[in-house]
């Protein structure tokens, strides 16, 4: 990540008293962030709609107008390219998860993280979403050389299931790749 780099944070969090403790636990990192609160889910859309730039949104579940893991949903369909932290009032390992399957970079509980701790979870998060990003245009790349190649490919697992079959493997076994992935490779000798 480059460290110059000042990054926008957007705090989506609808109490004051929260968002204003976030604001003053990251203001001795004024320099190196953009601060942009807002109090509705709605309202922090608008402005990412309208064309302004974020790096990473900080994000409470329970909002006015969006409640829950649907919250997540929304920014990432909105914003797929921002890190999102979880605000949350719950210390609870298996919400955690459950956060950072539905999109999130991190989470972190209300109160209980200094300035500190946030923007470490802030350049984490933000590192997180760019190392993403790169391995899912890597994987991209891979399977475009995988559909254009010539040659069949087909890759299995340890228990012999097939987990890859490409165009070409396609054309020589007559099985469409739907059809096979996820079957013994048993099946093709």
């Amino acid at each position: 990540m480059e460290t110059n780099k000042r990054l926008t944070v957007m705090i989506v969090e609808d109490d004051p008293a929260d968002a204003r403790l976030v604001m003053l636990a990251l203001a001795p990192f004024s320099a190196r962030a953009k601060l942009a609160p807002f109090r509705s889910l709605g309202d922090a859309l608008a402005w990412i709609n309208a064309g302004n730039a974020c790096d990473v949104a900080l994000l409470d579940l329970s909002l006015p107008d969006s409640f829950g893991f649907e919250t997540i949903r929304r920014v990432r369909e909105a914003a797929p390219s921002v890190a999102v932290i979880v605000l949350t009032g719950l210390d609870d390992e298996d919400f955690a998860m459950r956060a950072m399957e539905a999109g999130t970079q991190d989470y972190l509980v209300k109160g209980s993280a200094d300035g500190a701790l946030i923007w470490r979870s802030i350049q984490y998060a933000v590192t997180r979403m760019r190392m993403e990003e790169e391995l899912r245009l890597a994987k991209q790349r891979f399977q475009s050389i995988i559909d254009l190649a010539q040659d069949a490919i087909i890759a299995f697992d340890e228990g012999k299931v097939i987990s890859l079959f490409n165009p070409a493997a396609e054309r020589m076994f007559g099985y469409s790749g739907d059809e096979i992935v996820g079957r013994p490779l048993s099946l093709l000798l």
